[in-house]
């Protein structure tokens, strides 16, 4: 528990400044390339993301092996197991595996994603932009590449719960895209290639940072034999959580592309900006996830089941208490804090846009335990074919009804039901699953987290609808929701705090 403790703190603190920084850096990069060029450089990248959606499902698969194997090493009594490999043999066989993806990576972009912008996305793409969206595709290739040989090395460092690790490469990636959005404000070459090229410098620098912090873990082994019944295994994970992958991809990338398609990169722009503070967002209540996930698969490898469904119960209620920390103020007052934030560039839609992705978030924060521990049991077909197939049918839903005439904010409505649908199946699937009382769940979950957000947000929704708009009222609103909802809140986490 002090580790997990420890790792929160240095990922907090990392993502407070991550958060800061990246929200700063959004503005400068609106107002040095525009809103229709940062529309267009989402929507390319989003072309090439959402059909390498694949290299989620290879994260979770390096993830859970890992944490896995190291669990069965901990109990003496459990590693001469069927299903054990050594660890060393698990990131040997996981980059592999990502070598072979980061091939399928240049042929997709290069095919799929070329068609995509040259001729699916053609009529909302300036004939005179059209060149520098193929020059931003080829560099976008060629930084999936090296983000997708990053992801065995990001699973190794959390596996070993190094969060400093992961936090010293957040806080290189966050500064620097600050100093490229300084650069290219005075630029006189057409600052949106610069933009997408500059950024390959900052992949470079994470990449070569987690090599040579990697070095001292003894499974660090680029080269070698690899096990192929587990190099099977392996796929065969992956290919089942294909569609957890393929869901999240167009819950993000896919909803931009389809925004542009039918209202143009301007729109398209509104959606990035809120998709990047609920992003945020979500990263910084994440960090808890991120650094209990490790112990309840080890938890459950090592045959406790009961201590990885307390795990669940206190990673699910930590998770919801720091969100809506940040959620309530943020979507009372949505406008005042994205017009402080975008100045100029400030929309309407784009705080609209953000207070719906703000609900889909609230409702994703119970899935991030919960998904840990199902795939802790290794039996995942079901579960990802039901749940993301659930997500996934919400992009097609909205291009039925955007077919129709209905407005933007369709397909994040889309987005929002879906993810709380699948999220009831989820709870369905952690009790057949891990055998997981729902009563229990419900008791020490759910019931406690509704009632924090109930009584956490009265006074300030009765603030908001009774105050003037105004300065120093939005200030007034956003100081009581903060703290309104930690108070209410601490008797919710306090329990698993003291354990």
């Amino acid at each position: 528990m002090n580790l997990i403790i420890k790792n929160t703190l240095f990922l907090y603190l990392r993502q407070l400044i991550v958060l800061l920084v990246s929200l700063y850096t959004t503005r400068i990069v609106i107002g040095a390339l525009g809103q229709s060029d940062y529309g267009l450089f989402g929507t390319v990248g989003g072309v090439v993301l959402m059909f390498t959606f694949m290299t989620g499902s290879l994260s979770n698969a390096t993830s859970r092996f890992l944490a896995y194997s190291m669990g069965k090493q901990q109990n003496k009594d459990m590693v001469d197991f069927a299903d054990h490999y050594p660890s060393d043999l698990v990131f040997r066989t996981s980059w592999r595996i990502h070598l072979y993806m980061a091939v399928a990576v240049i042929f997709i972009g290069s095919t799929i994603g070329w068609y995509m912008v040259n001729y699916y996305l053609e009529e909302k793409i300036p004939v005179e932009r059209l060149f520098a969206c193929n020059v931003v595709l080829g560099i976008v290739i060629f930084r999936t590449i090296i983000t997708t040989l990053q992801i065995p090395l990001f699973a190794l460092n959390i596996a070993h719960e190094k969060m400093g690790i992961y936090a010293l490469v957040g806080l290189i990636d966050a500064f620097g895209n600050l100093f490229i959005a300084l650069a290219i404000q005075e630029a006189e070459m057409d600052r949106l290639i610069l933009y997408a090229a500059l950024g390959v410098l900052v992949n470079i620098a994470v990449f070569c940072t987690l090599i040579y912090f990697c070095k001292r873990f003894k499974e660090f082994q680029l080269t070698g034999c690899v096990d192929y019944s587990l190099l099977k295994q392996m796929a065969k994970y992956t290919v089942w959580t294909l569609t957890a992958s393929l869901g999240a991809a167009l819950r993000t990338n896919g909803a931009v592309v389809l925004v542009t398609k039918y209202f143009g990169g301007i729109a398209s722009a509104a959606v990035i900006v809120s998709q990047k503070v609920c992003n945020s967002i979500n990263n910084f209540t994440q960090n808890f996830a991120t650094a209990s996930n490790p112990q309840i698969i080890k938890q459950w490898a090592g045959g406790k089941i009961n201590e990885s469904h307390q795990l669940v119960c206190m990673a699910s209620r930590l998770t919801w208490t720091l969100l809506t920390v940040l959620c309530v103020p943020l979507f009372l007052e949505a406008e005042f804090v994205m017009q402080l934030w975008l100045k100029d560039e400030f929309t309407q839609a784009a705080a609209d846009y953000t207070r719906i992705m703000l609900i889909t978030c609230m409702i994703d924060a119970f899935s991030f335990s919960a998904s840990a521990a199902i795939q802790a049991t290794g039996k995942v077909a079901r579960y990802n074919l039901t749940c993301s197939g659930i997500i996934i049918m919400s992009i097609p839903t909205a291009w039925v009804l955007y077919e129709a005439g209905y407005p933007v904010t369709t397909v994040m409505w889309c987005i929002c039901i879906g993810t709380a649908l699948a999220q009831v199946a989820r709870i369905i699937f952690l009790r057949n699953l891990t055998n997981f009382r729902l009563r229990d769940y419900a008791r020490k979950v759910l019931v406690p987290c509704m009632a924090q957000l109930a009584l956490g947000a009265a006074i300030p929704v009765l603030l908001y609808y009774n105050l003037e708009k105004g300065v120093v009222n939005s200030l007034i609103i956003l100081a009581v929701s903060g703290l309104s909802t930690i108070c209410f809140g601490w008797p919710v986490i306090r329990p698993w705090m003291k354990k």
